[in-house]
């Protein structure tokens, strides 16, 4: 679906892309109404051609060569994801400010792109050749948000509320050593017997379960012993060993403390003991006699 975008007055300032046709400087703008809120559009020749003029007949070669001067300014990269084309527009974000970014379909540009990959541009109107670097690195931060949040996205098994569950991906803002964190722990969790229970009906929603920091819950995973690795069967030993012993020390306080006392033993003025039992069989015989 097409999108509103802003064109600055710096655009027809822009040295490289007054270089270009008129109709190819009028096909970029087209470009931008045309991608998602990331800067990647669809690089299908016939899709976009008919997106950009419903109404003009236009010819595929002349389309082409439009498209092919825009991407010799070095404005567009072509990348290629499941054989499909799409076009990256670079400086994308240093001229549409998009406050809330929706969910795109488009695959985000690799990260080699996002990196100073194919031809460097100047951003329009900047003729002292200046790279506005903290505009740059923004996007940059954008997409690779977006490709985290993919990759987290392809793990979770309960696909409901995507937009939700983005929004509070984009809140937590996870680094990469959490995201693989999170995608261990879900890893895990798809074995538990909580998750598996009723063919995954208790799996909370992404959003929920980003929100309650599912990733620090302890799970007691499910496997069988055919599936554990050495280092899982070590650690259960050990863990079974010491739960074992945590319970022969419970045991042997517990009955410490339920053992009945014996009664106190009597001693002699010399502090010798005195058989009780003897002592009460002789107070007997004496009372008799007595």
């Amino acid at each position: 679906m097409a999108r509103s975008r802003v064109i600055k007055p710096e655009f027809w300032d822009d040295e490289k892309l007054a270089t270009i046709s008129r109709d190819a400087r009028l096909t970029f703008i087209g470009l931008w109404t045309n991608s998602d809120d990331y800067g990647v559009v669809k690089g299908h020749l016939n899709w976009l051609r008919h997106q950009i003029y419903p109404y003009d007949d236009i010819s595929k070669p002349t389309f082409e060569k439009w498209i092919v001067e825009i991407e010799a300014t070095g404005s567009i990269i072509p990348f290629s994801h499941h054989n499909e084309k799409y076009y990256f527009i670079r400086h994308f974000t240093d001229h549409q400010k998009v406050s809330h970014p929706s969910p795109s379909r488009n695959p985000s540009a690799p990260i080699d792109i996002l990196d100073g990959g194919g031809i460097a541009q100047e951003p329009f109107g900047n003729d002292s050749g200046k790279i506005l670097e903290e505009t740059e690195y923004k996007q940059k931060q954008n997409i690779n948000r977006k490709r985290m949040f993919d990759s987290f996205w392809e793990k979770y098994p309960n696909k409901k509320s995507k937009g939700n569950a983005e929004k509070t991906f984009k809140k937590i803002n996870p680094d990469e050593q959490l995201l693989a964190i999170m995608i261990a722990k879900i890893e895990q969790a798809k074995k538990s017997r909580e998750w598996l229970k009723n063919d995954g009906e208790f799996i909370p929603h992404p959003s929920s379960w980003l929100n309650a920091k599912g990733w620090e819950d302890e799970i007691e995973a499910t496997l069988t012993k055919s599936e554990e690795t050495p280092e899982q069967k070590a650690y259960y030993a050990a863990a079974t060993i010491a739960y074992q012993k945590k319970v022969a020390e419970k045991k042997k306080q517990q009955e410490e403390k339920n053992k009945i006392p014996l009664p106190p033993v009597k001693s002699n003025i010399f502090g010798e003991p005195i058989d009780i039992e003897s002592e009460r069989l002789r107070d007997k015989y004496e009372s008799k006699e007595n």
